[in-house]
């Protein structure tokens, strides 16, 4: 069996900054629906702590992957989203500097961190201890721990 995906310190650093870039675009694009209570691109859910999910977001949002970046609950019957995420959808919207300026806050973050800590992982732990109380024996996937992480009222 696969290991489960964790939020961690390295992916949370980089999410704060990519929900920010997020939330700075939300005024001038009331167009734009709202994001998911489990958005990738919404600070504090558990998608935005999870390096890989952000990692993959950035390049979306940076156009260093072409690939747009798809909505999670709107899949079709073979996995693909049939809609873009709404958070990403904002990124799109802001300037590339500002962009750019909000990888660069996050990768100066990550540079200081990596310094500070001889942790690889730098795993949270809170979020560990709250995860092992709603699911013992880790039979939930991801999506399911995500939506009761951002119904539970708990912040990390």
């Amino acid at each position: 069996m696969a290991e489960k995906a964790k939020p961690s310190v390295h992916g949370a650093t980089l999410g704060r900054e990519l929900a920010r870039l997020a939330d700075s675009q939300v005024v001038d694009h009331p167009e734009i629906r709202s994001r998911c209570m489990t958005c990738a691109f919404r600070e504090g859910t558990m998608p935005n702590m999870m390096a890989p999910t952000l990692l993959q977001a950035m390049h979306c949002v940076l156009g260093t992957d072409p690939s747009p970046f798809g909505c999670h609950h709107t899949l079709d019957a073979n996995g693909i989203p049939t809609q873009l995420c709404a958070g990403y959808e904002l990124c799109k919207e802001a300037s590339f500097e500002d962009a750019r300026e909000a990888v660069g806050r996050a990768s100066a973050n990550l540079n200081r961190l990596c310094a500070e800590s001889s942790e690889t992982a730098m795993e949270i732990a809170a979020f560990d201890a709250w995860r092992i109380t709603v699911d013992p024996e880790d039979r939930l996937d991801d999506y399911a721990v995500a939506k009761l992480f951002a119904t539970s009222g708990v912040r990390i």
